[in-house]
């Protein structure tokens, strides 16, 4: 036997309780949450199918505009959801705010503005969250990212 060989042995039979980890056990392995779980923190991921169209207040054109957002989001009252919808509810209420955000003259005041076009996510993020704060959603955005739709 060599000088591990010996170590490992006399590791695996201390009386303290500690023992080398074997094949069957992997001590790298985590414990998830159940994705079921309403208390547990869970990814929120916001993209909007079709472009939502703004009228713009200053020339009346419409401009189309995409919306993507990443973050994670979790529920301050578990016992308030039902079912699985409480992740749609979050997507929803994300879609639903930035949307009116958008639709609001004093918020987007031209969209044909490069400076209010670069600042648009940035300055969109805080009324999210708190709209998300009020619905009982504690949020925190990775990303979010309002662009003006490309025409295919």
């Amino acid at each position: 036997m060599g000088f591990l060989d010996d170590f490992k042995e006399a590791v695996q039979s201390d009386d303290n309780g500690m023992t080398l980890p074997t094949h069957e056990q992997n001590p790298t392995q985590q414990t998830q949450h159940p994705a079921e779980d309403p208390a547990s923190p869970f990814n929120i991921t916001v993209k909007n199918d079709q472009p939502v169209e703004v009228k713009d207040p200053v020339s009346g054109d419409i401009v189309k505009f995409n919306i993507l957002a990443n973050g994670r989001a979790k529920l301050r009252n578990p016992g308030q959801c039902t079912g699985g919808d409480y992740k749609a509810a979050a997507v929803q209420i994300v879609l639903d705010t930035a949307i009116s955000l958008l639709n609001n003259p004093s918020f987007l005041p031209d969209a044909h503005n490069v400076k209010a076009l670069i600042l648009l996510s940035s300055k969109m993020t805080g009324p999210v969250t708190e709209a998300m704060n009020t619905k009982g959603y504690d949020v925190a955005f990775k990303m979010f990212n309002v662009t003006i739709a490309r025409d295919a």
